[in-house]
């Protein structure tokens, strides 16, 4: 089994690894992901969640919270990998950052192989080999491929994060890290580089020569991924409208697909039971937009329904999309619509509705995990017409978010981008 540890290092003052090759990288760091992060969890599905509060400082103590429920997220991109950690305590100082490490350590069943991460002295990224014949990178600029963001109230923590191009840890391990390398995430901390205390986990291999691990041991059930694993599927709209003649029309827009194996289209009368109507084959990957028409004509309720899709990648990943809804007496003309601009947007952006008559609205925003993180109309009786709501996102990272607008005629949601 191929073994990856996350682990911190709050001391540059011991020499970790002999090193005998030492290059400078030249790296253009890539777009930061909007969307598509994996939570990391254990292989019975649950999150990987590190308490608040056992290590000190706050910036490397990793956490979790109720937006972000996993402590460790990364994905992959165009063959360079992101990896993103939570932390309690804000990282940046002055200038740069605090002088800790970040680090994502690889081994294999053998013994460790090579190492990525932040040296918070330098504030580079670096990727090093283990053994003498392995070279060692040094990215050439400041902060290329670092970045830190703020998670707003009532979660109140940051991310870690930083991203390196495989080709880089390939040479680094000496050809043992490649696309299909399986792997497992593990991390710890310490105040002394050849001391590495155990914080949450301890990695199921040998710790690098010189280091003793303290209160080591093995932690099974961890999930098993590699660097080929699923890419996001960036939905851009998704909405529901009643039909004249009976039924109710879904519309659903992506802006890029990446392995994607199709939609299966769910509906429930409650939000709480879900019933499978169909499926829809995607188009694998395309950075193109692509739109979507699935027509619901088995419906029995004379009320409302909600739906929602499952998008599943081809390895069988999958992931829901937000729920929305439709009032089935209501005719088609009445469905409500909505338009933002400017999209993508920094930090503020209009987002204008058209009522086809009298509605108490319900108008939020939610970010990629489905957490609400504004409420801009709850339940507010507005008049036939335009109507425009301004979000200002200040205080929130960069991603993709969801309006969702209810009304009594139905439900539509639409894609927005904030882009610091």
């Amino acid at each position: 089994m191929n073994t990856l540890t996350i682990f911190r290092v709050a001391s540059l003052t011991a020499i970790l690894f002999t090193l005998v090759v030492k290059t400078s990288f030249s790296y253009t760091p890539l777009s930061w992901p909007t969307s598509g992060y994996l939570a990391y969890k254990y292989q019975n599905g649950s999150y990987i969640q590190d308490p608040v509060g056992d290590e000190n400082p706050d910036d490397i103590d990793i956490v979790y919270s109720q937006g972000y429920p996993s402590s460790v997220y990364w994905q992959g991109s165009n063959n360079s990998y992101f990896f993103r950690l939570q932390v309690k305590g804000n990282p940046t100082h002055n200038s740069g950052l605090s002088q800790y490490r970040w680090q994502v350590y690889f081994a294999t069943s053998s013994g460790p192989v090579a190492v990525a991460g932040i040296d918070g002295l330098a504030d580079k990224v670096y990727v090093q080999g283990i053994n003498a014949n392995c070279p060692t990178f040094v990215f050439s600029n400041t902060m290329d491929g670092i970045r830190i963001i703020s998670n707003p109230s009532p979660d109140n923590t940051y991310f870690v994060e930083f991203q390196v191009p495989l080709a880089a840890m390939t040479a680094a391990s000496n050809n043992a890290i490649n696309a299909t390398t399986t792997i497992q995430y593990f991390y710890a901390t310490s105040t002394n580089m050849n001391n590495i205390n155990k914080d949450f986990m301890s990695f199921n291999g040998l710790p690098p020569a010189g280091v003793t691990l303290q209160n080591g041991g093995i932690f099974n059930g961890l999930e098993n991924v590699n660097f080929s694993g699923p890419l996001p599927v960036e939905l851009e709209s998704f909405s529901a409208r009643s039909r004249d003649e009976g039924g109710v029309i879904l519309t659903w827009k992506t802006i890029s697909e990446k392995n994607n194996y199709g939609f299966e289209v769910e509906r429930s009368s409650n939000r709480i039971d879900w019933t499978s109507l169909g499926f829809v084959l995607g188009h694998g990957t395309v950075n193109t937009p692509q739109t979507y028409i699935y027509v619901d004509d088995q419906i029995l309720s004379s009320v409302g329904v909600y739906y929602r899709l499952r998008q599943i990648d081809r390895d069988g990943t999958t992931e829901n999309s937000p729920t929305i809804g439709v009032r089935l007496e209501h005719s088609s003309m009445n469905i409500p619509t909505m338009e933002n601009y400017p999209n993508p947007f920094n930090p503020s952006t209009t987002i204008s509705i058209s009522l086809q008559s009298v509605s108490p609205v319900n108008l939020k925003v939610l970010d990629a995990s489905g957490k609400i993180v504004r409420i801009l109309s709850d339940g507010e009786l507005l008049s036939e017409g335009i109507h425009s709501f301004q979000f200002h996102a200040d205080a929130l990272p960069s991603g993709v978010y969801f309006a969702i607008l209810s009304t009594t005629a139905g439900t539509t949601s639409k894609a927005i981008v904030l882009n610091k």
